[in-house]
């Protein structure tokens, strides 16, 4: 079996200094990436990400330090900049970096969704141009399916279902330009799981460790990868498609109130189903029922 190789490819990966980010980058540059790993100044001065650098340099691999604190467009323009203007071109994008899931809403808003828009835009017209580019987005099941703990998690699950909007919609623009982008909504043990005991927390660390993110990771963002528009939930060694999809449902050109009360178990039923990849083939499901039931009179 061979290994997927990076030679030649350039990426970047942001907040990249600690957990998952960290992972991702030394996972990229150990198959031969050139990894720009980006985070924020900790309060003393310090960088996580240059601890990291230091790490892949020091296991023969290539890796420069980014500093920027993301969240304006200033910032996102500035890191891709730089990568740019050091190798010439930018191949992977994996956008990790997240405000804390309790956060308020200006910062989460910020930092999950506005950066990675930010990001996906200042390095767009490189990858266009180039006709090649990989993205990540990092989405959560708490985005997905809800939180069943009252706790200030509004931000933090609207934030991560919107990434998931915008990677389809960067899918679904990129694929004629051969630019692939998928979310990943991930399980693991970092700083920001939390556990309500400490037995809890230590079954969280051995069933969820952040290295058993990163082969997803990875794959996804290789050449031989041909999916996109996706979300995978991954953790634990387990890899599974999160899909958005849309029943059959119930049709009637003369639809009122109580009709649809008294036909909703059709809208609801599951036994059929189907996974549009875009908004017009979304579309299109509605002109193809509306055309058999023979539209309104």
């Amino acid at each position: 079996m061979s290994e997927l190789r990076f030679h030649t490819r350039v990426a970047l990966v942001t907040g990249a200094g600690r957990g998952l980010g960290r992972e991702y980058a030394l996972a990229l540059a150990m198959r031969g990436a050139h990894v720009f790993v980006n985070d924020r100044d900790d309060v003393d001065g310090t960088n996580p990400a240059c601890a990291v650098v230091d790490e892949i340099v020091s296991q023969g691999g290539a890796a420069t330090a980014s500093r920027y604190d993301l969240g304006t467009r200033a910032a996102s323009v500035a890191m891709v900049g730089e990568a740019l203007e050091q190798c010439g071109r930018l191949d992977i994008l994996i956008n990790n970096a997240a405000a804390p899931p309790q956060s308020d809403v200006e910062p989460t808003l910020a930092v999950d969704v506005l950066a990675a828009v930010c990001n996906v835009e200042a390095a767009w017209d490189a990858m266009k141009a180039q006709g090649y580019g990989r993205i990540i987005n990092t989405s959560s099941t708490v985005g997905l399916f809800g939180f069943e703990v009252e706790s200030r998690r509004n931000a933090y699950a609207t934030a991560k279902l919107a990434v998931v909007g915008l990677t389809k919609n960067v899918a679904a623009v990129g694929a004629a330009y051969g630019i692939h982008c998928n979310a990943l909504a991930p399980w693991a043990s970092t700083r920001r799981m939390d556990g309500s005991s400490a037995s809890d927390r230590a079954w969280r660390r051995r069933t969820f460790p952040p290295w058993l993110v990163s082969p997803a990771a990875v794959f996804l963002v290789h050449e031989d990868c041909a999916v996109t528009g996706e979300v995978f939930a991954v953790g634990g060694g387990r890899v599974a498609r999160v899909f958005i999809g849309e029943t059959v449902g119930y049709s009637d050109p003369r639809l009122t109130p109580e009709s649809l009360r008294d036909n909703f178990s059709a809208v609801l039923d599951m036994s059929e189903y189907m996974v549009p990849r875009t908004s017009a083939e979304e579309l299109a499901i509605f002109a193809r029922q509306f055309r058999n039931e023979g539209g309104h009179e």
